[in-house]
This record gives C-alpha cells, sequence and structure tokens, in this order.
C-alpha cells in the first residue's frame, strides 16, 4: 500500500495554512479556506489523493512552527519528488534568505550561477510546492516591488509585513 500523504492545518493572519507531509517530508503547503478546498488542490496538483492525519506528528508540527518563527531548514525537510533539479536549487537558494529580508530575482539567479535565467527563476518560485516554509514570497523584482505571489500579491505583502518588511503593492522595498 502507498504511503499517502496527510495533512494538517495551521490558523496565521493570512488565512488557514494547510501542512501536507509523508514520510519523506513536507510534501505541500496552500492556504485554504477549509478541508474539502485543500484536498481537492492537493488532488488536482498533485494527481494523488490525501487525508487528514490520522495521529499528530510532533516533529513536523515543531518544525513548520520553527520555519514560521525564521529557521532556516534545508530540502531534507521536504518532499520534492515533483521538482526538477533547477527548480531544487532555486528553492535551496531562496530557503537561505533570512526571515525580515528579501531578495531579487537577479540575485536568486546569480547565485545558482545562471544570471540570465531569470524568467525560469520566477517560475520555478511560482510551482514551489511548499509556498510560505519555503519563503518565495522573499523574493522581489529588482526594482524593489513585490510582484506576483501564488496565493496573491496582498498576501504576500501580509507575509513581508509579518516578517518585518515594509512591503507595499506598488512602492519599493527599501533593500
Amino acid at each position: 500500500m502507498e504511503n499517502l500523504d496527510q495533512y494538517f492545518s495551521i490558523d496565521l493572519p493570512i488565512g488557514r495554512l494547510y501542512v501536507a507531509y509523508n514520510p519523506l517530508g513536507i510534501s505541500a503547503t496552500a492556504i485554504a479556506s477549509d478541508d474539502s478546498s485543500f484536498e481537492d488542490y492537493f488532488l488536482r496538483r498533485f494527481q494523488k489523493s490525501i487525508r487528514p492525519e490520522l495521529h499528530a506528528c510532533e516533529d513536523i508540527r515543531v518544525k513548520v512552527r520553527k520555519y514560521l518563527d525564521g529557521y532556516r531548514g534545508s530540502l531534507s525537510d521536504f518532499d520534492l519528488r515533483g521538482t526538477t533539479a533547477f527548480q531544487r536549487k532555486v528553492l535551496e537558494t531562496t530557503l537561505s534568505i533570512p526571515r525580515g529580508e528579501v531578495r531579487t530575482y537577479t540575485w536568486v539567479a546569480n547565485k545558482i550561477g545562471n544570471p540570465k535565467a531569470l524568467r525560469a527563476v520566477g517560475t520555478a518560485l511560482a510551482s514551489n510546492p511548499v509556498p510560505i516554509l519555503i519563503p518565495c514570497h522573499r523574493v522581489v523584482r529588482s526594482d524593489g516591488v513585490i510582484g506576483k505571489y501564488l496565493f496573491g500579491t496582498a498576501c504576500k505583502q501580509q507575509l513581508l509585513h509579518m516578517e518585518d518588511v515594509k512591503a507595499t503593492l506598488e512602492s519599493p522595498i527599501s533593500m
């Protein structure tokens, strides 16, 4: 029998964060209004079913709390089997951005050794299966404007505010 992913949720100021995990690590996160919406999202995105956790996994919950408090984890904490090597490089680099700070797409592209890959970096971040915990919201445009985000620019702005980054939707962030 296949190990099904399980999930739990945590209420945040931006909404309910759903966290999916399996024996390999945290496999997905999403903001959703209820369990059914998250289960539908997970099935559409990953083409597999998910279930509510049967027994609370305190280790995973502690890791999530640490991430939300600014701990810098590693990709070994995540199950990223559905991503390419390039996407994993981008996500690993994004994990190195400290809480309360932002970096540009150009910075990420340079860090991974591919300075011309700005669009590819943006695409990799847009397909991040574990947003918020792998903090793609900390990547902004070169002009300092926060730019697009999977859960919408207003959510990205709120996340940055939660981390004490003074972000607006139109004005550049001081970097």
